[in-house]
């Protein structure tokens, strides 16, 4: 039996960019199950890079990114698809 969390995402920390460049630095966000939640920023602000570090397209330098109850910070673009709902992946390739 596993324990479901009151939250469907939850970013702790998270930090992610490509090489040498840091696009996120230490995100916490709470994404509450059954919520509509917006990521609003300026341009460069770091949105795009968000939602493709959370699908494992951009490198994790440092946080941990977990979906209902799911560890997935290091997991690839398929084990990603395995945790989480298609339509999600779909709208972010």
């Amino acid at each position: 039996m596993s324990v479901r969390s009151d939250r469907m995402l939850q970013l702790k920390s998270l930090s992610c960019g490509y090489g040498q460049m840091t696009a996120v630095q230490e995100l916490t966000l709470n994404v509450p199950d059954g919520e509509i939640t917006a990521l609003l920023g300026a341009n460069g602000a770091g949105k795009s890079s968000t939602i493709m570090c959370i699908a494992g397209h951009v490198a994790v330098k440092g946080g941990n990114i977990i979906y209902d109850t799911n560890e997935i910070t290091h997991a690839s673009p398929p084990a990603f698809r395995d945790h989480c709902n298609s339509s999600f992946y779909s709208c972010h390739r």
